[in-house]
């Protein structure tokens, strides 16, 4: 016995719902999987959710780390324009239930829904058509997705909810890559602050190369991959002079050569301490090449021109700009244009030509010190 045409039709809306909504979620995860920046995975977590269910509002809230409360750490309406925690209105109970549960909530009027008459936040707030689900992490409710509509009845469905968790599922193990890559930077932030803690002359240097080498990497068109990976080498570049004499590192003449000895064998030094921590292999590399020279006198190998890894020779160079533009113990700063000039006679010998010229393009626009570093951003907006 044949079907007849309207069952055979809705079939057919189910099917292409359904692999409509697949391949939305595949899109969604490569979406969500495209940065590891903390700020950045929240921002599409909830502009994209907003965008797909049609919603009024939205916001992420995560577990505190105590696991005791939460808190709403980010929140965006129609346009991804952002909405401050303080001026984001919703029911305490509702959110609470589901962190609680660990179940998700739709609710198509939730003024008039006997679930939620004891919420008075709810009449109080003016909520009616809400959506909310779980984001599990470890098997355990670590923050939710909320989603609502304060004008409207009716606007989420059964189907938006289950895409709505699965969006969440998506999301989880993105929050916590995330947020473990945020806490990694803290951790860096902390070496390159002990590492200027014992060169108060140079406070700052750290900070100053990174932004130039962002600066460089940027000009060259380097991807945001190798963006990640330069600002981490960048603030690690001299963590091995953790391992030198104070009395070496603060010394205002010239040094002997059993000091200048020692101070070379930073960037060695730098490499074997970095070692056991979970960063990228070239990373590493860099931090022990940063003192090459491009024409082969540079330490502590000896390596010539393209042998050096790429973030080696853009640090060599923002560390160059930086130590001829800031005052010393031995001298004082040079002025813009004697630098440019000594940058410039640096190239093909100490520098690798292609950068310092990247850099001179930079610097002729007055753009160096125009990058946003992620690590200090991250470090400042983070609390998780």
């Amino acid at each position: 016995m044949s079907q007849g045409p309207d069952v055979s039709a809705a079939r057919r809306d189910t099917e292409a719902l359904e692999a409509g909504q697949l391949r939305l979620l595949l899109d969604v995860g490569r979406f969500f999987n495209s940065t590891l920046e903390f700020g950045q995975v929240l921002d599409m977590v909830i502009d994209k959710v907003i965008e797909m269910m049609r919603a009024e509002r939205g916001c992420v809230m995560m577990l505190s780390d105590d696991g005791t409360d939460y808190h709403l750490v980010r929140a965006r309406g129609l346009g991804h324009n952002e909405i401050q925690a303080d001026g984001f209105s919703f029911s305490r109970n509702l959110v609470r239930q589901v962190f609680e549960t660990g179940q998700a909530v739709l609710a198509n009027n939730a003024m008039k829904d006997e679930r939620f008459k004891a919420f008075a936040s709810v009449s109080l707030h003016n909520l009616r058509s809400i959506m909310a689900a779980p984001i599990i992490i470890k098997g355990r409710t670590a923050g939710l997705i909320y989603v609502d509509n304060r004008i409207q009845d009716g606007v989420f469905k059964e189907t938006n909810l289950v895409l709505l968790s699965a969006i969440a599922n998506q999301a989880a193990p993105a929050i916590e890559n995330a947020r473990l890559y945020a806490m990694k930077k803290k951790i860096i932030l902390c070496l390159a602050n002990a590492i200027e803690a014992k060169d108060l002359y140079t406070r700052g240097h750290v900070e100053r190369v990174c932004l130039y080498s962002m600066a460089i990497a940027t000009e060259l068109g380097l991807s945001a991959e190798d963006l990640a990976d330069l600002e981490i080498c960048s603030f690690l570049h001299d963590v091995g002079k953790i391992g030198v004499s104070d009395a070496i590192l603060r010394k205002p003449g010239k040094l002997t050569d059993e000091e200048r000895l020692e101070m070379q064998r930073h960037s060695a030094l730098g490499e074997s301490m970095v070692l056991p921590i979970d960063i990228p292999g070239r990373v590493k590399l860099a931090i022990r090449q940063h003192q090459e020279n491009f024409d082969g006198s540079g330490y502590p190998d000896g390596l010539v021109g393209e042998q050096i890894h790429q973030f080696a020779r853009i640090i060599a160079v923002a560390d160059t700009w930086d130590a001829m533009t800031s005052d010393r113990p031995y001298r004082k700063a040079l002025d813009r244009d004697r630098a440019i000039n000594e940058l410039r006679s640096a190239a093909g010998t100490q520098l690798d030509p292609k950068i310092v010229f990247a850099f001179l393009e930079v610097l002729d626009r007055g753009e160096e010190s125009l990058v946003q570093l992620q690590i200090t951003d991250t470090t400042n907006r983070i609390a998780l």
